[in-house]
């Protein structure tokens, strides 16, 4: 008698993402076919979640001086400064000016649809590196990614953007990874 080694697996929902697995061995010749085993509970993968260094929100003027290896505002003369953001008001109440990378830090706007985390940041935000980011296009809500002197990734999202209301200053929530 020869048997039939294919298998069927079956697909059942289970509650709170769980998956239920039953395995059912087709017999051949004799039309005879085997009980399922009993199922098998599977847990769906816990994620790891990256460890930080610093995070925080950064509520800054302009001239300030940011080191995002620590999320410190630091002096002008810092060999530890990431970013520059300076602006200046016109007549008009138009906002000129920016993000500026200092030191040799790399910069790049991620995008506005999801958090990029560490894993983002270093496939894909801070390669797209520019020295300056205009303060038009850091509007509420946009994630930036940033690599930092000291070769760690950063996200921040622009939480209050500068602006006619809001003057020369700008506010970044931001997280560093290790």
């Amino acid at each position: 008698m020869q048997f039939d080694t294919r298998a069927v697996v079956r697909w059942r929902r289970a509650p709170a993402g769980l998956a239920v697995v039953a395995l059912v061995t087709l017999a051949g010749c004799g039309g005879s076919q085997s009980s399922p085993t009993t199922p098998t509970v599977v847990a769906p993968p816990t994620p790891t979640p990256t460890p930080t260094v610093a995070s925080g929100e950064l509520r800054l003027i302009r001239g300030s001086w940011i080191d995002f290896d620590t999320g410190a505002l630091v002096s002008s003369t810092s060999p530890d400064a990431d970013i520059l953001f300076y602006a200046d008001t016109s007549a008009s109440m138009l906002v000129w000016g920016g993000l500026l990378v200092r030191n040799g830090a790399l910069m790049g706007i991620f995008g506005r649809d999801a958090a990029p985390g560490k894993a983002g940041c270093s496939v894909t935000g801070a390669t797209d590196a520019n020295a300056n980011i205009e303060v038009a296009r850091l509007t509420a809500g946009t994630y930036l990614c940033i690599r930092t002197i000291q070769n760690r990734y950063s996200q921040a999202k622009v939480v209050i953007a500068a602006g006619p209301s809001t003057g020369e200053q700008l506010v970044l929530a931001f997280e560093t990874y290790q």
